[in-house]
């Protein structure tokens, strides 16, 4: 009897395992389904350093690097946890420089031209930001990025605001719905006024030719209204 049980008790046992290794093996292989469709689906998701790698590697930014050194937010609580830098410029020169800008946000890559010039964003420099400082010169190389000279844009003054460009949407969205008489008149008056029509309309023809069909709406308005057609 006590055999019988023993016996019993190893079967159980034994099958216990069996059940366990299955499922540790069904788990195993859905992960590997889930990566592999996720590395074929070819959507970056910027989690993971691998991510952003792959995508300086698609831009073709020779010199430039992943840095980690905001992997833990202690760095710049606005920023991601990975960035790209010149790949000459060393992590701890890197975060010499976070306090010389505002909430901390550094110069880092966010494009690049195939003929090498990069266009770099940040935040303005911090009111107490001294620049006679000795940490100014790895500002100053973050900037530079390995070429000859740096243009800096301020694009709260240069450019126009998040207000603006909603207003500016919503106006040619007034024009595209086809409004008659009077009120088209006036929203085309709204849109030349901004003296910017005519070039966005050329480069969303050459951006969006699948559209053409809708840029020579927009336009045959628009030389109805310079004619006096309206």
């Amino acid at each position: 009897m006590a055999i019988a049980q023993a016996q019993e008790c190893g079967h159980r046992d034994s099958s216990g395992c069996e059940n366990v290794a299955l499922k540790n093996l069904e788990n195993s292989r859905q992960r590997r389904e889930e990566e592999e469709a996720e590395e074929g689906s070819g959507t970056l998701l910027f989690e993971t350093l691998s991510d952003w790698e792959k995508e300086l590697q698609r831009m073709g930014a020779d010199g430039w690097r992943v840095s980690p050194a905001n992997e833990r937010f202690d760095m710049s609580t606005s920023l991601p946890k990975y960035l790209w830098v010149p790949g000459r410029f060393l992590d701890n020169e890197l975060k010499r420089t976070f306090v010389h800008f505002n909430e901390r946000r550094i110069p880092r890559l966010c494009w690049r031209h195939p003929s090498g010039s990069s266009l770099l964003r940040s935040a303005s420099f911090h009111p107490d930001s001294d620049p006679e400082k000795e940490d100014m010169r790895s500002v100053e190389r973050l900037m530079l990025a390995g070429h000859s000279q740096c243009i800096v844009v301020d694009v709260a003054s240069d450019l126009p605001n998040l207000p603006e460009i909603q207003q500016s949407y919503a106006r040619l969205w007034t024009l595209c719905l086809g409004l008659a008489g009077e009120r088209r008149s006036i929203c085309i008056i709204l849109l030349l006024s901004r003296g910017w029509m005519t070039i966005c309309l050329e480069g969303f023809d050459c951006a969006f030719p699948a559209w053409q069909k809708y840029y020579i709406i927009i336009k045959q308005r628009l030389d109805d209204h310079l004619s006096g057609g309206l």
